[in-house]
């Protein structure tokens, strides 16, 4: 049984351990967030620690799928696509939080 679910466990915990650790790399960036300007329908920051996470474990069951189930060839490559947008998915929070690049969004 472990031997089918592990790939699961390993995608799971692996997407959520990136999440955390920008999460964490970012704090305070739901204060931020919630200090720009921004359209009527922005949903609130409470909202998004619970999205992401649901976000990140549907991702990591996606990449598991993919390795289970799909041919060798293409998993390489899709498994390659996943990690890189996983990178950029980390490194965008950082980026903008961090560096501050929210501030090169025009307020009106």
């Amino acid at each position: 049984m472990w031997n089918k679910i592990k790939p699961y466990v390993i995608a799971v915990v692996g997407t959520l351990l990136v999440g955390a650790l920008a999460s964490l790399l970012t704090r305070g960036s739901m204060d931020i967030y919630g200090q720009l300007n921004q359209p009527a329908l922005a949903p609130p920051a409470s909202i998004f620690p619970i999205v992401w996470t649901i976000l990140y474990i549907l991702m990591g069951i996606g990449a598991a799928l993919v390795y289970v189930k799909g041919e060798e060839i293409s998993r390489s490559g899709a498994l390659k696509v996943y990690i890189t947008q996983l990178i950029f998915n980390f490194l965008w929070t950082i980026v903008f939080f961090n560096l501050q690049w929210y501030n090169a969004i025009k307020r009106q």
